[in-house]
């Protein structure tokens, strides 16, 4: 967070990132032989299966212990997870979020490395973003970035950390074999996000704000590119917020974060956690489009299209009262 644009610039920039490049290295090789491993590990497959029937035994499943008894079963009940977990998010508008992945080559790892430190530096220099985009004539654009730039100015740095989160952690596909899950998927299966929340509390973080952060960007790396998306995207313009919302309360991750629940035949949701997730939809576009190779008006004209979409999204939650059916009603 020291590294962010708006503070005072380092000395040691070149060093940092070189250090920082190899830590990322190292990460994605610890990734890739974790998603392959050799023949003679497979019994890890069993621990790993283990591990993650404990965690969601008490909400979903009923462990009988022969179901692990010996390696063949464990393996074949790891697959029913996996496929179980991909199927209860299929509804996702996002075509990015559940979609396998379908790379036939061995990824370039030093290569990704240095492209998630690409994006990363994209992220700290957000605060800078009108100057490395301008568009000084449009008011709608100085208004998008002050909605962004307001929404990263939170006391304990919440929706910074979830957006650094995001940057190095919704490539997580492209470590992993041919045809594997999607980020998403490999953050939950893989228990990064219980990893994310503990290294948040390291940080001094309380637990329940750091299961909030780790939450919300699992949620958040399921939206990738979602400014890309023609079933989100497409015109008419007033439809999008609309389409947005929908896919978004289709998605199970989401909705975890938002607390949905019903009471008295009406679903509620928390207003501080919308607040966070609409703001922090945006951030991820902002993020993407810094990083792309448009032209600097496409990036500032994208973006205004992206707070567009947001600001209706917010207002229609500011007149709504946490409740889903009038916000559905009035976007």
């Amino acid at each position: 967070l020291a590294r962010r644009s708006d503070q005072p610039a380092p000395r040691d920039e070149a060093a940092w990132d070189q250090e920082m490049e190899a830590k990322l290295l190292a990460f994605l090789e610890q990734a890739r032989a974790f998603a392959q491993p050799k023949d003679e590990d497979d019994d890890l497959d069993v621990d790993i299966l283990l591990r993650r029937l404990q965690q969601v035994s008490s909400e979903q499943y009923s462990v009988n212990s022969k179901a692990v008894s010996s390696k063949q079963d464990a393996v074949g009940s790891e697959q029913s997870v996996g496929e179980s977990k991909q199927n209860s998010q299929s509804e996702i508008r996002n075509p990015k979020s559940q979609i396998p992945n379908s790379k036939s080559q061995i990824p370039n790892l030093p290569l990704l490395a240095s492209q998630i430190l690409v994006e990363l530096r994209a992220a700290l220099r957000l605060p800078h973003i009108a100057q490395r985009f301008p568009w000084p004539r449009s008011k709608k654009y100085r208004d998008a970035v002050r909605y962004l730039l307001a929404g990263l100015q939170d006391e304990d740095d919440a929706a910074w950390l979830s957006l650094i989160g995001y940057a190095l952690l919704h490539r997580l596909d492209e470590v992993a074999p041919e045809d594997a899950p999607a980020a998403r998927a490999l953050y939950h299966d893989w228990m990064l996000e219980g990893e994310f929340s503990a290294a948040l509390q390291e940080l001094g973080l309380s637990g329940f704000r750091a299961g909030q952060i780790a939450t919300l960007t699992g949620a958040l790396i399921g939206w990738r590119d979602w400014h890309l998306d023609e079933s989100i995207m497409a015109r008419p313009y007033s439809a999008r917020p609309g389409r947005l919302l929908a896919g978004l309360l289709a998605d199970e991750d989401v909705r975890q974060f938002l607390s949905v629940n019903r009471y008295q035949g009406v679903e509620w949701y928390n207003q501080e956690a919308m607040d966070a997730l609409l703001h922090g939809l945006f951030a991820i576009a902002a993020l993407e489009l810094v990083t792309e190779p448009e032209a600097e008006r496409e990036v500032a004209r994208t973006l205004v299209q992206c707070y567009d979409v947001i600001r209706i999204l917010t207002a229609g939650h500011a007149l709504s009262g946490n409740r889903l059916d009038k916000l559905r009603a009035l976007v």
